[in-house]
């Protein structure tokens, strides 16, 4: 028999990394969100909270669904960057492991990941992370994962876990859903229901700008997704289509299916390869037809000499910030200046020693990045 009051553990390490960009180290984590032990969950149940939104729900949502007893441990998170430094990450996934030993017995852990994660020496820094709480909190306890739409699944991952599940918005719009619906999985799991997962990853990495969910192929493989696991709601506990992140570079890049049923495993079998086939046959809709660089100054420079023409927005996508890039490349700026462009805003060079030696160097001045 379970105690009425179930121990669960809180914890996790959330960062998209881009395998092009400088390691991420300690300082960058503690800048955005570094948090333990009785902070954390004083910070889960503030409204509004500046942590994980995902983590906040799911203790707010536990603390509605009856009695339990949470023990958090850490919870970190960096802006979009390159690899964690190894050392860092070793740190932080000790103080995570070793506050769940110390916490035990467990009846289950929630981890609030991202899962595009890459260490400065790891492909897989998220399923070394959640395979250690395997090992740790042994066969029996429930571990539930929530991950960002761009998780680059593992084996590892969906070994260790009992589920995952996967953001269904981009924008990311439903974290919060995601954080309750890891409570109620938690709360099922608990029950005695058994999770049984079937994990599929297709050879398609399809680029970040296909990955939006209003419309396009990503979208309605969401949709068809959800909709069958409301069609098979009494077998199905979760669904998750992750599109990935192509710029991790990683061994693990690529689309992927995570199908959680309730104990019986040729159910999540057969749903995942059904929505895996599904996809696969739209595989040709997530090649991107981007403006080539010439087209887009064109446009550019033509709105600049008619200024009654519409806007025009150019993004550079490969150095998104955003997507963890320097966005310090020149290639645009460049092309725009040749071009004699006017009327042109121009934003997003977040690289602090560039920048400096760029006014170091002065107006008209020429150095190497």
């Amino acid at each position: 028999m379970r105690p009425t009051a179930p121990r669960v553990a809180l914890g996790g390490l959330m960062l998209e990394s881009n395998a092009f960009a400088p390691p991420s180290s300690e300082a960058d984590f503690r800048a955005r969100c570094y948090v333990t032990g009785d902070a954390l969950l004083a910070e889960a149940r503030r409204r509004p909270t500046t942590i994980a939104r995902e983590m906040s729900a799911f203790v707010q949502t536990m603390d509605l669904l009856g009695p339990w007893t949470p023990l958090p441990t850490l919870l970190t998170a960096a802006e979009p960057a390159g690899p964690v430094d190894q050392a860092f990450f070793r740190a932080a996934a000790d103080a995570i492991v070793a506050g769940i030993i110390t916490a035990l017995p467990l009846d289950a852990v929630y981890l609030s990941q991202h899962g595009a994660m890459l260490a400065s020496e790891d492909h897989d820094p998220d399923g070394d992370l959640i395979e250690r709480v395997r090992q740790a909190v042994g066969p029996d306890a429930a571990i539930v994962v929530t991950l960002d739409l761009h998780a680059n699944v593992s084996e590892r991952m969906v070994a260790a876990a009992d589920i995952l599940i996967g953001y269904q918005t981009n924008p990311h719009v439903d974290m919060a859903e995601r954080g309750e619906e890891a409570a109620l999985a938690t709360r099922t799991l608990l029950s005695g229901v058994k999770a049984r997962a079937a994990f599929r990853r297709l050879p398609l990495v399809p680029p970040t700008v296909t990955l939006l969910t209003a419309e396009g192929p990503y979208g309605r493989a969401i949709d068809y997704a959800q909709r069958r696991k409301r069609e098979m709601a009494g077998t199905i506990l979760n669904v998750s289509v992750l599109g990935g992140f192509a710029f991790s570079d990683s061994p693990k890049c690529g689309l992927s299916i995570v199908v959680t049923a309730r104990d019986e495993q040729s159910e999540a079998d057969a749903l995942a390869d059904e929505i895996a086939k599904k996809v696969w046959s739209w595989r040709r809709e997530f090649h991107n037809r981007l403006t080539a660089l010439e087209g887009a100054v064109a446009l550019a420079v033509a709105r600049g000499r008619d200024p009654g023409l519409p806007a025009v927005i150019i993004a550079e996508v490969a150095d998104n910030p955003g997507g963890g890039a320097g966005g310090n490349t020149t290639w645009l700026l460049a092309a725009l200046v040749s071009a004699a462009a006017r009327s042109v805003l121009m934003g997003a060079f977040v690289d602090p020693a560039l920048a400096r030696e760029a006014h170091e160097v002065g107006d008209g001045g020429r150095f190497l990045a």
